[in-house]
């Protein structure tokens, strides 16, 4: 059994999905994430973001082909020194 007092607990991963119409604000909300940011950017809408030096953009080919290799590598370790991944946009995946 793991047993935490709760003033131990210094911070909680958190996962969260931002659903709106295009042109809502998602990307940019995205960009204001405290931190550094690494977004997947599968719709190719991230230029919002330019100049933002917290944000790093890994772009993902149209037809998707990328993903996969990108998802390994993330898993493999290539993700640490983010403190925020961001995958934008999903709804390109339907």
């Amino acid at each position: 059994m793991n047993i935490v007092n709760a003033r131990n607990i210094k911070e909680k991963p958190m996962t969260a999905l931002i659903y709106a119409s295009p042109g809502a604000g998602k990307t940019t909300a995205i960009g204001e994430l405290p931190g550094k940011t690494l977004i997947l950017d599968i719709d190719h809408s991230s230029d919002v973001l330019a100049g933002k030096d917290n944000i790093d953009i890994c772009y993902i080919k149209p037809d998707l082909s990328n993903l996969p290799e990108t998802l390994a590598e993330l898993e493999s370790g290539a993700c640490k020194g983010y403190d925020n991944i961001a995958v934008d946009n999903l709804s390109e995946m339907e």
